[in-house]
């Protein structure tokens, strides 16, 4: 095995060891999942699913949903995180690729300016279908862009979490460029 080949592999074992630590593999839940086709405006396919937890309801018959927005390089698979953390609390989960991203049609993303469009449709669809009490926006780097400029549109939205740069992780970003640019960061900064 190559160098490379065993750090690659040695990082993957990492990331899903921590992974497999942050999930509480020990819950049982029945889920319905169910795969849609969302056009939008561009006339372009997007595809999506909606995860539903099976053994909740509210008195009233529906539930809570949250919509995942995944980041530039990202796909719906990225929401996996999202599902296994909030299906046993009884809240769906839509994930969906935007147009140019995933399975969906499209070339290109434009990192939140026509994403706003494709969050629509799907946000959309989710009213028009009924059994949802509230939507939720879960969006990581571009997806949460996206959510913070859906959410200037629609004050519906009933919550969101948006998953950007973590400070500790900016900070040291910030300590490297200044290391490496010898100080002409902090001038620029003044």
């Amino acid at each position: 095995m190559t160098f490379w080949a065993a750090q690659t592999r040695l990082l993957w074992l990492e990331t899903w060891r921590q992974r497999a630590l942050t999930l509480n593999w020990s819950t049982s839940f029945v889920i319905r999942h169910v795969r849609l086709l969302q056009t939008n405006k561009q006339g372009l396919t997007m595809k999506c699913s909606h995860y539903l937890p099976l053994d909740s309801k509210t008195k009233d018959g529906t539930l809570p949903a949250v919509v995942y927005c995944h980041c530039n390089s990202g796909s719906r698979r990225d929401a996996e995180e999202a599902v296994w953390h909030l299906l046993p609390c009884g809240v769906g989960v839509v994930a969906f690729d935007f147009t140019g991203s995933g399975l969906s049609d499209g070339k290109w993303v434009t990192l939140g300016a026509h994403e706003v469009d494709d969050l629509a449709v799907v946000i959309q669809h989710l009213r028009s279908m009924g059994g949802i009490s509230s939507i939720g926006l879960w969006g990581r780097s571009m997806g949460a862009v996206t959510a913070l400029l859906y959410s200037h549109k629609d004050p519906d939205i009933a919550g969101m979490v948006r998953r950007v740069c973590s400070r500790s992780r900016c900070r040291s970003c910030v300590c490297m460029l200044h290391c490496w640019m010898g100080g002409l960061l902090a001038w620029v900064a003044w």
